[in-house]
């Protein structure tokens, strides 16, 4: 398992709320992906916050109030440890309510991916159940980062993105983002990249210009 920290610093001058967020996971059947604000920080100018993350991937499933869009919250059914290029867990829909069979987990994912499959307990269309990927708070709750409307009968294989976005929004956790106008005005942390080099800590700063630093250190 790869750990990383980001440690962020408000020097931008005036109280700033921050949202955390990822970018979407790749999904094999072409479904259209809803990015979640995965953790919020409030803080002050001088303020700071640090979170660890790792490459450890949860299943979600869940519901949302309304078809989702920007500003919509998703609301959290249940979430299930996935090991990536392995596990395949079925999602049931009972009285309304969606959940994971744990008993049926099969060991047959493609490389890089779980998978989540569906029956034919809820009907299509569908604006209400969602399946999804999450990743634990730094609370260590898990929270949903990606979200995609269940299709029935299916099987759905998604491949988590470890690149990771903090930017000045109030969004609550689970809030549906519009990741390209969100992550255009965020700092942008990629620990696979070349700029990283292999170092595994992110030292993130909202300068007073109202720009993002980020810089890698070991």
């Amino acid at each position: 398992m790869a750990k990383y920290k980001i440690e962020f610093f408000n020097d931008h001058g005036v109280d700033g709320t921050y949202a955390v967020f990822t970018s979407p996971p790749t999904v094999g059947d072409g479904s259209t992906v809803y990015t979640n604000s995965w953790m919020s920080f409030p803080t002050p100018p001088g303020g700071d916050f640090k979170i660890t993350v790792t490459s450890n991937f949860d299943a979600w499933v869940g519901t949302s109030p309304s078809f989702p869009a920007p500003g919509v919250v998703v609301e959290t059914g249940q979430t299930a440890a996935v090991k990536i290029g392995t596990t395949v867990i079925p999602m049931v829909v009972k009285d309304g309510r969606p959940s994971f069979n744990l008993k049926g987990i099969t060991a047959n994912a493609k490389a890089g991916s779980f998978g989540i499959v569906t029956g034919m307990d809820f009907t299509m269309p569908n604006s209400r159940y969602m399946i999804g990927l999450a990743q634990l708070d730094s609370n260590g709750n898990p929270a949903p980062t990606a979200s995609i409307l269940a299709n029935n009968n299916a099987a759905t294989y998604i491949t988590p993105v470890v690149r990771f976005f903090i930017g000045e929004f109030k969004y609550i956790p689970g809030t549906v983002v519009n990741f390209a106008e969100a992550s255009a005005i965020s700092a942008k942390i990629d620990f696979s990249s070349s700029e990283a080099g292999g170092m595994t800590t992110a030292i993130v700063k909202h300068l007073s210009t109202g720009a993002f630093q980020v810089k890698y250190v070991a």
